[in-house]
């Protein structure tokens, strides 16, 4: 079984298949769905719908990170198998969630930290500053907005 990771490693899977130098089937796990990327052209958007569509045909089971994912991939292609599996949270971030609100420590910031892409809407973070200014103000809140480009 070979483990695919997005439509760009399930089309060189589907490559290897077809010049006969791979014989085992795949899994395809999205990590993103492209179709629905905001900010891309209507011909990017159809060729990623084809590419994602090729993937979940191509395999014998595909891997979403999300409940909402799944639901974009089956608009992709209902009748496939699609399921959820969710990414592991690390130990430290596991421990800071399950201790949430038992902690008498300060927080002093309102942070959004992710990839800066259109499609990840960081205006929304933006805005919301912007309407919230003066509640972060009075409560002594910091806001930071981080990220990278890739």
């Amino acid at each position: 079984l070979c483990l695919v990771i997005d439509w760009t490693g399930s089309m060189s899977h589907r490559e290897l298949i077809q010049s006969g130098k791979l014989k085992v089937p795949s899994v395809f796990f999205a990590f993103c769905c492209y179709t629905f990327l905001s900010g891309v052209s209507s011909l990017d958007q159809a060729f990623y719908r084809e590419q994602e569509r090729l993937s979940i045909d191509s395999s014998v089971l595909t891997i979403a990170i999300c409940s909402g994912d799944e639901k974009k991939l089956k608009q992709i292609r209902m009748s496939r198998n699609i399921r959820v599996l969710p990414p592991p949270l690390r130990k430290d971030v596991e421990g800071l969630v399950k201790n949430y609100g038992s902690s008498t420590a300060r927080r002093y910031f309102i942070t959004c930290c992710l990839r800066l892409h259109p499609s990840k809407n960081v205006k929304v973070f933006v805005d919301a500053i912007e309407i919230l200014k003066e509640f972060l103000v009075e409560m002594g809140l910091v806001p930071v907005l981080c990220g990278s480009a890739a």
